[in-house]
Formats: C-alpha cells, sequence, structure tokens
C-alpha cells in the first residue's frame, strides 16, 4: 500500500488519536500489541499525552469509535479520555515503581 500510495479504505489500518486530560505528559511507553474486546487486533503507541492506536486486521472498530478514525480529507477527531480511568495509568505505576 505504501510502496503503490495507496492509503486503503478506513478500515484497512484504521488510526485513532487519544489525548489525556490530565496525563503523565513525560511518559513514552513501548508500542504494545493488544485485542480489543476480544476481537480487533490493535498496537497502541504511548507519546505523552497522547495515544495513537493502529488497527491491524480486517475487522472494523465498533461504531462507537469509528467516528474517531482518520480519514483523508476529514477534520482530526481526537478522543479526550481521563487518565486516572485508563489502561495506561496501570503501565505508568509499574514503570514508577521500577525506577524508585
Amino acid at each position: 500500500m505504501i510502496i503503490n500510495s495507496d492509503p486503503g479504505t478506513e478500515d484497512d489500518f484504521s488510526v485513532i488519536l487519544s489525548k489525556f486530560q490530565n496525563g503523565l505528559s513525560y511518559m513514552l511507553i513501548n508500542p504494545m500489541r493488544k485485542r480489543f474486546e476480544n476481537r480487533i487486533t490493535y498496537y497502541r503507541f504511548r507519546m505523552a499525552d497522547y495515544v495513537a492506536i493502529i488497527k491491524v486486521d480486517k475487522l472494523p472498530f465498533p461504531p462507537e469509535l469509528r467516528r474517531f478514525v482518520l480519514k483523508p480529507d476529514a477534520p482530526v477527531l481526537v478522543r479526550i479520555r481521563k487518565h486516572k480511568r485508563s489502561k495506561e495509568i496501570e503501565a505508568a505505576i509499574q514503570i514508577n515503581e521500577l525506577l524508585e
């Protein structure tokens, strides 16, 4: 797809961006392979207060997330999330404990 300059459809390799309202801005966590609702495979990249979710299978995201998928010639919508309720806070706590 890259060689052919073909971005494909929004379901091929969907990307969703999220931003934490009150995150730990210094955090950078290695990419993690995950499964959403035990079916959709994606990688999660954490960069400061932002998270990029890149779907790597053919299944579409559920409707409540599809509106956040990046699309050509469309505005970029970023999900705003609370850090205290996220799975990322668990990783941040574990990293912090290792550093102490």
